[in-house]
């Protein structure tokens, strides 16, 4: 399944509906989203559920694209099991040029200590950038 195209800064939302058939059924254990690549495995992690009593076996997790990324396409596999068969599934997303592995600017502050200028600015991601004396191009 395509989910979508997204840059380096940007959360990558990964949800699996578990179902037997087209009834939604609860797996025997958590999810396990492995990411990948072209080239190698880029991270793994467990998908924890949603709300179990909101909706049945909806798993949802963000991952941040960060510097493990690169640009091209990747493939999620989501793997789980129901009465002990194992079962997966295969998600797809692009990884666009652009962006910035540590976030997208949440705040930004510009002031002057003469004779500099700087730019402060803090990513979704907790960092804090300092800039000297920036230019608009």
């Amino acid at each position: 399944m395509w989910i979508g195209e997204y840059q380096l800064g940007d959360l990558l939302p990964v949800v699996l509906w578990v179902r037997s058939g087209k009834t939604p059924t609860l797996p025997d254990a958590p999810p396990r989203a492995i990411i990948y690549s072209s080239t190698a495995q880029v991270e793994s992690f467990l998908l924890p559920i949603v709300d179990q009593r909101e909706e049945t076996a909806i798993f949802h997790r963000q991952a941040a694209l960060d510097g493990k990324y690169s640009t091209g396409q990747h493939v999620i596999q989501l793997v789980y099991a129901i009465s002990s068969v194992v079962k997966a599934e295969i998600h797809r997303f692009n990884v666009l040029p652009g962006g910035n592995a540590n976030g997208t600017g949440i705040a930004m502050e510009y002031f002057a200590v003469q004779p500099i200028r700087y730019l402060l600015v803090q990513n979704d991601s907790g960092a804090l950038i300092r800039r000297k004396n920036p230019v608009l191009t």
